[in-house]
């Protein structure tokens, strides 16, 4: 019985530690389309690659939104500061990346992104969080300035949908306040060209 206990203590230790590291709210949170959402807008059905895992396809408009419940944002002080990070698997043409806008909690998120090693898309920005402590509850806007079919590309692809980006993921970080100016001074309000 007691090598048993041993063995159970150890089995449940392995267990919790994963999810006690991903409770650590110093290392933010990732938003991959795993669990529910308060609210969404503008998204197609929920697809899985072996590659990258869940996505989804803004469309059929220009305009998505996610509303996330976050609890950890509650846990942090206002006028936080925050990273974003997010990933775009991809898009059915380069001036839809081009124009891709991201708005938190209805203001503007300067972005800056470089491709991923997977020919993703890793978009970064930073933003300041002013609501008051017991809201928990972030808004998330996706603009771009068209959508298209993957029908139409002439390729003999069927699918008529409208789409625009796909994105894979989504996390948010609380930033120190030494990196946090530093970072915000260095964005740029454009996004480069593919």
């Amino acid at each position: 019985p007691a090598a048993l206990d041993e063995l159970l203590l150890r089995h449940y230790s392995a267990i919790r530690e994963p999810r006690k590291r991903a409770m650590d709210l110093s290392g933010g949170v990732r938003f991959a389309w795993d669990r529910a959402l308060t609210w969404a807008i503008g998204w197609s059905m929920l697809e899985s690659s072996s590659k990258h895992g869940n996505f989804r396809w803004s469309g059929p408009l220009t305009e998505s939104s996610l509303d996330l419940a976050l609890p950890f944002l509650s846990a942090h002080a206002n006028n936080q500061t925050w990273k974003v990070q997010f990933k775009i698997m991809a898009v059915l043409a380069p001036d839809v990346l081009q124009s891709l806008q991201l708005k938190i909690d209805g203001r503007q998120v300067p972005l800056t992104w470089a491709r991923g090693p997977d020919w993703s898309y890793l978009f970064n920005g930073s933003f300041l969080r002013e609501t008051a402590l017991r809201e928990a509850i972030i808004h998330i806007e996706f603009k771009v300035n068209r959508t298209l079919s993957p029908g139409s590309s002439g390729t003999g692809n069927t699918d008529e949908r409208q789409l625009g980006i796909a994105l894979n993921w989504i996390e948010f970080m609380p930033m120190p306040d030494q990196e946090s100016v530093g970072l915000c001074l260095r964005q740029s309000p454009r996004i480069p060209r593919p």
